[in-house]
C-alpha cells in the first residue's frame, strides 16, 4: 500500500508509489512483524528479574528495564548454555507464511543483529479518516445507493492510484468528521486544511490530462467543490462584499476544473467504471414544476438593455438553474445530501461568470435564486448555511434600477421584494457586515466617558450615580460584542451580548436621573410642590424603570435561542420593555416639569443659595431625557419593523441614533455632575447676609397647598 496509509520499513520513492506492487510484496508489507528478541543489557543494580510479563515486579521497582528474555513461545528460539555459561539464541529456521492456498511467502530466517529491526507502524490516523469515508461520508453525497457503494470502493481504488484524490478524500472526511466532534474539531480541521492542500499541490503536479488519470481529475474536482462549500473556516468573519468573493472563486474552480474532465472525456466516463456516479439527469422541457417567482427570471433578460453574448449568458444561466430546479425537486423537496448542489456552478458559460465577477447586477441576482436552491440543502452538512449567507450578501449589494429578487419559494410567508425574504422562518443576525472601525471608535469612547463617570462617583461619594457608571460598562462590552461580531457574524453568543447590553443601558441611566429628581426636591425643601409625594416619587419611577430593564433583558435573553418563534417573542416582550420606559420617561419629564414651574414661581429659601444650582441640573435632567426618550423611540420604531426592517438592514442608523445619542448623555451628565445639588460651604445665613429675603418654607408649604398665592399672607 503507499506511503500515506501504511509506514514501512521499505524506502519509499516516487517511482514506487505510482508503481504497482506485486501481490506477495504488499502481503509482506503489511504482515511482516518482528520476529527477533532484543538482548538487554545487564542489571547495573543486580536486582534479579523474575520473568514476570510483560514487565517483571523487581525491574520496575527498581525503575531498570528486564535484562531477562521472556518465556520463549512455542517456534521460537530456545536459548542453550554456551562456553563460559554464556546465553546463545539459535536462529530460526526458515519458516513460511501461508497467505493463500496458491501463494506461500518465504520470510528469511532472522539472526540476532547489533541494531534491532524498527517496526513497521500502521498510519491510525488515515485508517480513521478512511473508516469515516466509508462508513459516514458517503452516505452524505448521494441518495442513491448504487452511487454511495461507488465512492465508497471504486473512487477509493482511483484514489489509491492518484495520490491527489485519495488525499483529498481524506481531507473530506476529517472536515465531516469535525462536525461531530466538537471536542476534536480544531484539530480536524486544520488536519482537513492539510490534506486538502497537499492534494491541491499533488494536482498541480499533473501535466496532462489523459485516459490515465482523466476519471480521478473528475472525482477531485467533485469533491473539492464539495469540501470548498462545505469548509466554513475560510468565511469567518468575512463580509458581505468579500464573501461574494469567496463565492466567485468557488463557482470559478469548479467550473474550470470540471470543464477541462467532462470536455474531452465524455464518451470516456459513459464507458467506465464510475459511469452510474455521471449518468444523465434530463427532466422533460419544458421544465414543469418551477415556481413562478423563479420564471420572473426571464423577465429580467427581456426588460434589460443587454448585449447579445450577455443575454445569451443569462438565459443559459437561467435555464441551467430550472434544471437544478428540475433535478432537485425545489422547492416541493428538501435535500440532506449534496447531491445535484454543485450541479449549476459546472454548467455556466464563460461569458456568464466574467459578468459575475463584474458584479452586473443580472448575474448577482440569479446567483441569489442559486442561493435560495442551495436553501433547501441546508440540512446537508456540507451546505449549512451558505444559501442563506449567499443571499444576504447579494441582497447587502446594492443592486440600482432594479427590484426584481428573490421571493420566499415555500410560501410560509408572504412574498415580498428582497432577496432576503428566503429566510423568513429564520432570525438573521446581522444584514450587513458589522463595521470593524465603527465598533472601536465606540469602544474607545465609552471607555473614557466610563472612566470618567468612575472617578466622579469616587471623588464626589455619589453612590446613587451608580447605575449611571454601570450603564457605561454596559455599553462599552456590547460594542465589544459587535467587534467580535464583525470577525463572526455567524456566532450567536457575541450577538445576543451586544445587543441586551446595548439595548438594557438607558434604563440604568434613567435610574440614576430619576434619584437626581428627587434629590433636588430634597435639597430645596421643596417637596410640597412636587406632584408625586416625594417619598413615592423615587419609588415609583426606579421601580417602573427597574421592570422596563428586566422586561428587555428577558426579551433579549429570548433572542438567545435561536428558535424563530422564540425570538419573535423575545422582540414582542423588548417592545413592550421599551413602550414602558417611554412612558415612564414621559410622566417623569411631565413631574419634573411642574416641580420646577412651582418652584420658580415660590422658591424656598434653600433653593435660593447662591451654590445650590438646581435650575442648572433641572436644565440638565430635561435634556439628558430628552435625548434617551428620542433612543428610546428609535429603538421601538426599529423592533416594530422586524429582523427584516429597514432600520435593520444597514448598520448606520445604530451608531447614529443609539451610540451617539447615549455617548451625548454620558458627556453632559459627566461635565455637569450633580454634586452641583449640595450646598457647598455656605449656610443659608449668607443669603441673609446678602439681603435677600427668604420666605419660611413651612409657611410656604402650608400656603400653597390652601391656595393663597405667595406674598399676601
Amino acid at each position: 500500500m503507499p506511503d500515506y496509509v501504511w509506514s514501512s520499513t521499505r524506502p519509499w520513492n516516487e517511482g514506487t508509489r505510482s508503481s504497482s506492487l506485486s501481490n506477495e510484496a504488499t502481503v509482506t508489507e503489511i504482515l511482516t512483524v518482528s520476529l527477533h528478541l532484543r538482548m538487554m543489557m545487564q542489571n547495573k543494580r543486580h536486582v534479579k528479574c523474575d520473568e514476570s510479563k510483560p514487565r517483571c515486579v523487581n525491574c520496575a521497582t527498581a525503575d531498570v528495564p528486564c535484562h531477562y528474555l521472556t518465556a520463549p513461545a512455542r517456534g521460537s528460539p530456545q536459548p542453550s548454555t554456551g562456553v563460559n555459561g554464556a546465553t546463545q539464541i539459535k536462529p530460526l529456521e526458515s519458516t513460511a507464511l501461508h497467505v493463500s492456498d496458491r501463494k506461500t511467502i518465504s520470510v528469511s530466517p532472522l539472526a540476532p543483529t547489533a541494531e534491532p529491526r524498527p517496526s513497521p507502524s500502521v498510519d491510525l490516523d488515515s485508517i480513521r479518516l478512511l473508516h469515516h469515508w466509508s462508513t459516514m461520508t458517503c452516505p452524505t453525497l448521494t441518495h442513491d445507493i448504487e452511487q454511495q457503494d461507488l465512492w465508497r470502493t471504486t473512487v477509493v481504488k482511483h484514489g489509491i492510484t492518484h495520490p491527489f484524490l485519495l488525499h483529498e478524500i481524506l481531507a473530506l472526511a476529517a472536515l465531516h468528521l469535525a462536525t461531530d466532534n466538537p471536542e476534536e474539531q480544531d484539530l480536524l480541521v486544520t488536519r482537513a486544511t492539510e490534506l486538502q492542500n497537499d492534494a491541491l499541490g499533488r494536482f498541480h503536479e499533473v501535466a496532462v490530462t489523459d485516459e490515465s488519470n482523466c476519471i480521478a481529475v473528475m472525482l477531485f474536482s467533485c469533491l473539492l467543490g464539495v469540501h470548498l462549500l462545505a469548509d466554513r473556516s475560510p468565511t469567518q468573519g468575512l463580509g458581505s462584499s468579500a464573501y461574494l468573493d469567496h463565492i466567485f472563486r468557488c463557482i470559478g474552480l469548479l467550473r474550470d476544473v470540471m470543464k477541462l474532465a467532462i470536455r474531452d472525456w465524455a464518451s470516456f466516463f459513459q464507458a467506465s467504471d464510475i459511469a452510474p456516479l455521471i449518468k444523465d439527469r434530463n427532466p422533460q422541457v419544458p421544465y414543469n414544476n418551477i415556481p413562478n417567482e423563479c420564471r420572473d427570471l426571464t423577465e429580467l433578460v427581456k426588460e434589460s438593455d443587454l448585449g447579445p453574448s450577455s443575454v445569451t449568458a443569462y438565459n443559459t444561466a437561467i435555464d441551467r438553474l430550472f434544471w437544478l430546479l428540475a433535478v432537485s425537486g425545489v422547492p416541493n423537496v428538501s435535500h440532506n445530501t449534496s447531491q445535484w448542489a454543485i450541479g449549476w456552478p459546472v454548467q455556466l458559460p464563460d461569458e456568464y461568470n466574467v459578468l459575475l465577477n463584474q458584479r452586473q447586477p443580472q448575474a448577482l441576482i440569479i446567483l441569489s435564486y442559486y442561493g435560495v436552491v442551495l436553501h433547501f440543502y441546508r440540512e446537508s452538512w456540507t451546505i449549512g448555511d451558505t444559501g442563506a449567507r449567499l443571499v444576504r450578501a447579494v441582497n447587502s449589494h446594492s443592486i440600482t434600477g432594479l427590484v426584481l429578487a428573490p421571493r420566499d419559494l415555500s410560501h410560509k410567508t408572504p412574498s415580498k421584494s428582497r432577496a432576503h425574504t428566503i429566510m423568513a422562518e429564520e432570525y438573521v443576525l446581522y444584514r450587513y457586515s458589522p463595521s470593524l472601525v465603527a465598533a472601536i471608535l465606540a469602544i474607545i469612547v465609552f471607555t473614557v466617558l466610563s472612566a470618567l463617570h468612575t472617578y466622579r462617583m469616587i471623588r464626589s461619594r455619589l453612590l446613587f450615580c451608580l447605575p449611571f457608571t454601570i450603564g457605561g460598562i454596559f455599553e462599552l462590552i456590547g460594542y465589544v460584542g459587535r467587534a467580535i461580531g464583525h470577525y463572526n457574524p455567524e456566532s450567536l453568543p457575541p450577538y445576543v451580548l451586544q445587543s441586551i447590553l446595548i439595548l438594557m443601558a438607558p434604563a440604568l441611566f434613567a435610574a440614576t436621573i430619576y434619584m437626581t429628581l428627587g434629590r433636588i426636591i430634597r435639597a430645596t425643601h421643596a417637596e410640597a410642590y412636587s406632584p408625586i409625594r416625594v417619598n413615592w416619587l423615587t419609588k415609583i419611577f426606579v421601580f417602573g424603570d427597574v421592570l422596563s430593564f428586566c422586561t428587555q433583558g428577558a426579551g433579549g435573553g429570548q433572542l438567545a435561542a435561536g428558535d424563530p418563534d422564540k425570538v419573535k417573542q423575545g422582540q414582542n416582550i423588548i417592545l413592550g420593555g421599551l413602550f414602558l420606559q417611554i412612558v415612564i420617561f414621559g410622566l417623569f419629564i411631565l413631574v419634573s416639569f411642574i416641580f420646577h414651574q412651582r418652584l420658580r414661581k415660590q422658591p424656598t429659601s434653600e433653593s435660593l443659595v447662591n451654590n445650590l444650582r438646581w435650575q442648572k441640573m433641572m436644565g440638565i435632567l430635561y435634556v439628558v431625557s430628552a435625548i434617551i426618550l428620542v433612543r428610546n423611540i428609535f429603538r421601538v420604531v426599529e423592533y416594530v419593523g422586524g429582523n427584516d426592517g429597514p432600520l435593520l438592514r444597514v448598520e448606520w442608523p445604530i451608531y447614529v441614533f443609539d451610540a451617539l445619542l447615549m455617548a451625548a448623555t454620558m458627556a453632559v451628565w459627566g461635565l455637569w455632575y450633580p454634586t452641583v445639588i449640595r450646598p457647598r460651604g455656605t449656610k443659608i445665613g449668607a443669603a441673609e447676609a446678602a439681603g435677600v429675603p427668604l420666605p419660611n418654607v413651612d409657611k410656604v408649604a402650608q400656603d400653597y397647598k390652601s391656595g393663597v398665592p405667595a406674598g399676601t399672607s
